[in-house]
């Protein structure tokens, strides 16, 4: 091994999660001239934080086995699954010891659905390119264990969108407008916009859901080849004012409505059309119904 005669430099960057994993061999992709650099010794698994979601993007989370840090310049995942992109840069030295696994994250293309919502992925595998003191880089692939089938999940969801985008478009539009319910409760008033892109094909929403702040409700809903368009209300009103829920919400303006197409089971989306001023606005209604000021 040539890790011993390196000279690391301290290592530190983004927050390091403790996890316990097996040990896999790591198969060298790439090599330094005739004299290739062996691989580190280190683990990799994968994860999605929360605010990963959004932004197409999983976390590749190594543990390094070594006695001293390892300068990971960028990861990669590879899927069958999934259209390649290019490697993540990070620049990042995982400390050694074996007992911190750190998550750098990894952007991940678009599913691979060939027409249709597979319910499971096929093995992936996750590559880093290794930095060394002296300029050198070597690129190592791992297998990618997924015990949690995040990918199977990850793969099921962006065949569930490219479905949903081939059949109907929908949105959230304004104005946005301050008002009150039947019962006098403060609320906020837009519209929902919903068209058929297949005009063949038969839409049914089977449930409307708000997020943690806030409820959304909307008239029953349904396109054909009769109704291929609609615009309804969409009322939003507060679903919770206690200071944990409002200080700690991460997916406050996600909302979310089950489509069944054709008949078969329903599938969720994710309503667009949550732009800044459309979250000031909801951010009014906290202010107001909640009594923030």
């Amino acid at each position: 091994m040539r890790l011993e005669r390196r000279t690391w430099l301290l290592w530190g960057g983004p927050a390091a999660v403790a996890i316990g994993v097996g040990a896999w061999l790591a198969v060298s992709a790439g090599l330094r001239g005739s004299d290739p650099e062996p691989r580190p010794n280190l683990t990799v698994l994968v994860d999605q934080f929360r605010n990963d979601e959004p932004r197409h993007r999983v976390r590749l989370t190594f543990t390094n086995h070594e006695s001293q840090p390892v300068t990971v310049a960028s990861v990669q995942l590879l899927s069958p699954d999934f259209a390649e992109l290019p490697p993540t840069p990070h620049d990042y030295k995982l400390p050694p010891g074996g007992t911190i696994g750190v998550g750098l994250p990894a952007e991940y293309g678009d599913g691979i659905c060939n027409d249709g919502i597979p319910s499971a992925a096929r093995p992936a595998q996750a590559v880093a390119t290794i930095s060394y003191p002296d300029g050198g880089q070597a690129t190592f692939t791992w297998p990618l264990p997924d015990r949690r089938k995040l990918l199977d999940l990850l793969l099921r969801q962006d065949c569930e969108r490219q479905k949903i985008a081939s059949t109907l478009e929908l949105g959230l539009v304004g104005p946005w407008t301050q008002t009150q319910t039947a019962d006098g409760d403060p609320a906020m008033h837009a519209t929902l916009r919903m068209r058929l892109v297949d005009p063949a094909a038969t839409v049914e929403v089977t449930q409307v859901r708000g997020s943690v702040l806030y409820h959304l409700k909307t008239p029953p809903l349904r396109l054909d080849g009769t109704h291929q368009e609609l615009s309804v209300p969409a009322e939003f009103t507060n679903n919770r004012c206690d200071e944990h829920a409002v200080s700690g919400s991460t997916q406050s303006f996600v909302f979310r409505m089950w489509l069944s197409i054709d008949g078969a089971e329903p599938i969720a989306a994710v309503i667009p059309g949550m732009d800044d001023a459309a979250k000031e606005e909801l951010t009014t209604l906290i202010r107001v119904g909640c009594g923030f000021g």
